[in-house]
């Protein structure tokens, strides 16, 4: 694994853009906000033996920022509670730290992103690994400065990179580093139509060196995209984005002996917008390569679907609903899986700081073990929620 100290190349990144900022001080902001709710799932752990139990969660964060006309920066800090009433042995806290910074010129715009959090696997179990019911925790760091560069008036050129560095406490899941770097070219052709293409090169790098049994995979993609964005109407936006992709794994079991397998992908990230005066709503389909916790690189396809319905200045209907697959790229895991969920909200604005939420949550997962079994859950969850957001406290000068 990576031995660089890129938490330091961060705090260069985000000490050079403080100092740039310094040019012309503009304002100082501090603000913040709480998230807590209550609820009560019939299956926490999402297996065929149903553990049910009340759950209490509560999530403040703070943020400090400061911006001039030409450049951002701002520090954030969360930390949260999670109790579970009737399983104490999933009760954890999560902390996130983040720094993001901004710079732009006339012609370039300059920017990074960073944070390191402590998190329970099993809040990216639906994305990672499928575990609902892990007790781990999950450190990650992550880095993600760009720079974007004005071509013409109607042309840009962007340079991105991406770093990703998750450790787990447990050893049933799989260190892992990726790597993404991503060059693009965009245009912007009409007031409805723009255009664009981007080129990427990714590497993941996974093991498990408390594991006897476990695999090193190391995996290299490369890939194209092309990419449209269409302005149908005022209510009405077209965004798509197709392209392929080459993946090429050498995958190490303990003790044996390398073997390498390649494989090719199609890629889309597409969807529809509309926003009416009292709807909006987004379809999107998407199939994308995947970090993930079992030591493998997953491609997974999603359909989601959300709406949101205002039915006055304070009162809004929310539904979200996804359907998503998993699958190995390398076919070094015989472990595949079925995610849907269903969630409608009723929320009600109290304030401009207070918002009441009322949530319903219907989760199923299917996982494939091979030929030799299935297993199939799902899981009903209530939650009723209180969130205040502190509008907060700005000095100009």
């Amino acid at each position: 694994m990576t031995t660089i100290n890129l938490k330091q190349i961060a705090s260069i990144l985000v000490f050079t853009v403080i100092n740039t900022s310094q040019v012309k001080s503009d304002e100082w902001k501090v603000d913040a906000d709480v998230h807590q709710d209550i609820s009560y799932d019939d299956n926490v752990t999402m297996r065929e033996n149903a553990e049910s139990s009340g759950i209490y969660r509560i999530s403040p964060t703070v943020t400090l920022s400061h911006k001039t006309q030409v450049s951002e920066v701002s520090a954030s800090a969360t930390f949260g509670l999670q109790r579970f009433f009737d399983l104490p042995e999933l009760d954890r806290e999560d902390q996130t730290y983040g720094l993001a910074g901004k710079y732009a010129t006339k012609n370039t715009f300059w920017n990074v992103t960073s944070y390191y959090s402590l998190t329970p696997s099993r809040d990216t179990a639906e994305l990672q690994s499928g575990d609902f019911g892990t007790d781990s925790e999950m450190a990650t760091f992550y880095l993600a400065p760009s720079f974007t560069y004005l071509l013409t008036d109607r042309d840009r050129l962007r340079l991105s990179y991406q770093y990703n560095n998750t450790a787990y406490s447990t050893n049933n899941f799989s260190d892992f580093e990726d790597n993404r770097i991503n060059l693009s070219w965009s245009r912007v052709w009409t007031e409805r139509l723009s255009t664009g293409f981007d080129v990427f090169y990714s590497n993941y790098d996974a093991s498990n060196t408390g594991r006897l049994n476990a695999n090193h995979t190391i995996s290299d993609s490369f890939g194209l995209n092309i990419s449209s964005s269409y302005l149908l109407s005022e209510k009405w936006k077209l965004n798509g984005k197709i392209g392929g992709r080459y993946t090429l794994s050498e995958v190490t079991p303990h003790g044996g002996l390398s073997t390498e397998k390649g494989s090719l992908g199609f890629l889309i990230d597409s969807g529809i917008v509309y926003t009416g005066e009292s709807l909006l709503a987004k379809l999107n389909i998407k199939q994308s390569l995947v970090p993930t916790a079992q030591g493998q690189l997953d491609e997974q396809s999603r359909f989601s679907l959300g709406l949101q319905y205002n039915l006055s200045d304070r009162l809004f209907l929310v539904l979200d609903t996804s359907y998503q697959t998993s699958e190995s790229v390398d076919e070094s895991s015989s472990t595949d899986r079925t995610n849907y969920n269903f969630s409608p909200s009723i929320n009600w604005k109290l304030s401009p700081d207070w918002t009441l939420s009322t949530d319903y949550r219907f989760r199923y997962q299917k996982r494939a073990f091979g030929s030799n079994f299935d297993e199939s859950a799902n899981s009903n969850l209530y939650m009723l929620s209180v969130n205040y957001d502190w509008q907060g406290m700005s000095i100009a000068r």
